[in-house]
């Protein structure tokens, strides 16, 4: 069940408001790694369309993009990290009826979904743009234009809210996304030359340990009187023989 019955329309979500909140999630950002919560309610701008995000119901996760990196003359490939993929914000929202002070009803739950609806497709041959979204949680990372990548909204017939789940992607433009493509590009270039030198490496530290091991062993043979390279286990050998 919601939460908390909504009142009035939210007043619009201001960069201000937004500012004044950031503190509090740097800290549970930091406490939380790579996936940070709301730990309270936020305030949630999407489009233009505001919305009250209930504690624990938002969502960001940012996660580095690895490639498989084949190596020059070598067989097979290595795995290396080479760039980062798209944040990934996920909501929970819960559409309730709006009233006035005097109990009035203002909007219906489908009165909201519709506007929601629309922003995520605006007719049959549209396509997916780009939305702006305001959040303090998003404002953290940075994010200000998001894709919506999928919109689930579930009614029962017997409760009088609706429960609306959003997964939304960072979005990039066209120009930024080239950008990063070259330089995940030039990282992968970068992995395979440190992947080869690093093994050539190895094979080096395995050559130069072999002959000190020979040494060794040469050395060894000498000592006891024994020709380099001959086996002690030899039939003809016998203990105490010169």
């Amino acid at each position: 069940m919601p939460s908390s019955p909504m009142g009035p329309p939210a007043p619009p979500v201001s960069l201000a408001a937004i500012a004044s909140q950031e503190q509090d999630f740097v800290q549970q950002g930091q406490a939380a790694g790579s996936v940070t919560r709301n730990l309270t309610e936020i305030p949630f701008s999407l489009g233009g369309l505001v919305f009250p995000v209930p504690p624990r119901a938002m969502q960001v996760k940012q996660s580095i993009k690895i490639d498989e990196v084949n190596i020059p003359k070598k067989s097979g490939s290595i795995r290396q990290p080479t760039g980062y993929e798209s944040s990934e914000i996920t909501v929970d929202l819960e559409l309730v009826p709006e009233e006035s002070l005097d109990g009035t009803l203002i909007t219906t739950p489908l009165d909201r979904l519709r506007p929601l609806q629309k922003l995520f497709r605006d007719g049959r041959a549209s396509l997916p743009k780009p939305v702006e979204i305001i959040s303090p949680l998003t404002d953290l990372f940075g994010i200000r234009q998001v894709l919506i990548q999928e919109l689930t909204a579930d009614e029962d017939g017997e409760s009088n809210w609706i429960p609306v789940h959003l997964v939304l992607v960072e979005y990039e433009s066209i120009k930024t996304q080239l950008e990063h493509q070259s330089a995940s590009a030039g990282a992968s270039d970068d992995a395979a030359a440190q992947g080869a030198e690093a093994i050539e490496g190895d094979e080096n530290l395995d050559r130069n340990l072999g002959y000190v091991r020979d040494q060794f062993n040469d050395g060894m043979a000498e000592g006891s009187g024994e020709a380099p390279g001959d086996d002690m286990d030899d039939p003809g050998y016998e203990d105490g023989d010169g």
